[in-house]
């Protein structure tokens, strides 16, 4: 993935221009949400990824607000452009109203906003059929639901992460500080310590961490670089296959929550999939744009939903899916979408007790090594000066 400056024409003839993640410029432009005809060129920006992170974005609750007061307004009959410059403060992200009036449609108007890529998936769709109202009250009940299971999905796996990252800094800060005030004694003050096995540790982690910490530098680059082939062959492994699960688990929800929005508005499988594709990024986004390709031309939906990549209960529940009647598609992916919340939660507990285990183990190992390696030496000393 990189990013792309996107120079556009203004109605005022300005010259204006916008950041966007894509694989190629033919993907950053169809994102964008810019009219072909408005576009002046396009770029690598080398530097887009570290200006993402400035980007001012409307908080999601805020967001499904809008929303709301969009659908209002446009079943009010008024236009979407006047919707949003009535409705959005549009000011507080950085965009201009000479920005919105060269937006033509809800999706450049809503990608210039900087809203949920859901979010424009829908606008789009409802735009096209015609309801565009009921698309836009549709995703703002959509964001609300994110946020509430992201609230519970996040209780679930906070535990292990506080955990984990006490023990990750107990361990390392003992060995440098116990370590280090131990070789100050030894070596600088000349004082006979009688070191421990625990006290040897304190003192080998502390020469591991001061003279090799290149090394575990160079492995997170690594692991960062090629993290693609070496997460596909060790995804396997006992513990990482849960997170893997999880991970599938996950793409599933969001699929499935997003699919049963699409279907609502009138679009068909092979419509779907090649929305979400557009609105995806990385490896989802090849894995929508297969599914999508392979769908038109003809295989069923739940031929596409490959092992590797979707949870197994999703291929099951959508077997013969293309058979079912319009209310009964939506009864299937209602209770899947309650099962694989189910499964993510599970999962994200199970993710969650393995990681405060092992910081937990951190923490009374970091403890031992403290009080065995560097207090029992200094009460020796306090016991032979008396």
């Amino acid at each position: 993935m990189a990013f792309f400056s996107i120079e556009y024409f203004t109605e005022t003839g300005s010259v204006a221009s916008v950041s966007q993640e894509a694989n190629s410029r033919e993907e950053a432009l169809t994102l964008c949400g810019l009219a072909p005809s408005t576009v002046n060129r396009v770029t690598e920006d080398h530097l887009g990824g570290l200006r993402a992170l400035s980007v001012k974005r409307f908080p999601l609750v805020k967001q499904a607000l809008i929303l709301s007061t969009l659908s209002s307004k446009v079943a009010s009959n008024k236009t979407f452009g006047r919707a949003v410059i009535e409705a959005v403060p549009y000011q507080e992200i950085g965009v201009t109203k000479a920005q919105l009036e060269a937006c033509n449609n809800p999706k450049q108007f809503l990608s210039l906003l900087r809203f949920d890529e859901t979010v424009i998936l829908l606008a789009e769709a409802g735009d096209r059929v015609g309801m565009l109202s009921d698309s836009l009250s549709q995703a703002s009940e959509a964001l609300y639901d994110r946020i509430s299971a992201k609230k519970d999905f996040g209780k679930a796996l906070r535990q292990g992460y506080l955990y984990s990252g006490i023990g990750l800094v107990c361990f390392v800060a003992t060995p440098l500080f116990g370590g280090g005030m131990l070789t100050d004694i030894k070596v600088k003050q000349h004082i006979d310590l009688k070191l421990n096995f625990c006290s040897n540790i304190l003192l080998a982690l502390r020469e591991v961490y001061i003279n090799f910490w290149w090394l575990f530098l160079l492995t997170a680059v690594a692991m960062l670089v090629f993290r693609k082939s070496a997460w596909s062959s060790l995804k396997h492994l006992p513990f990482l296959s849960l997170i893997d699960n999880r991970s599938k688990v996950g793409r599933g929800l969001n699929f499935v929550m997003s699919f049963r929005l699409l279907l609502s508005s009138g679009l068909n499988n092979p419509q779907s999939f090649d929305f979400i594709s557009r609105s995806s990024s990385g490896a989802s986004h090849e894995i929508y744009k297969n599914a999508a390709i392979s769908l038109e031309k003809g295989a069923e939906l739940s031929d596409v939903l490959n092992e590797d990549d979707w949870p197994l209960l999703l291929k099951q529940n959508l077997q013969d899916f293309e058979d079912l009647a319009g209310p009964e598609r939506d009864k299937v992916l209602h209770h899947l979408i309650k099962a694989l919340k189910s499964y993510f939660m599970d999962y994200s507990e199970r993710i969650s007790r393995i990681i405060s285990i092992i910081g937990q183990a951190m923490i009374v190992a970091a403890i031992i090594f403290y009080v065995a390696g560097f207090y029992l030496p200094l009460m020796s000393i306090s016991q032979g000066l008396k």
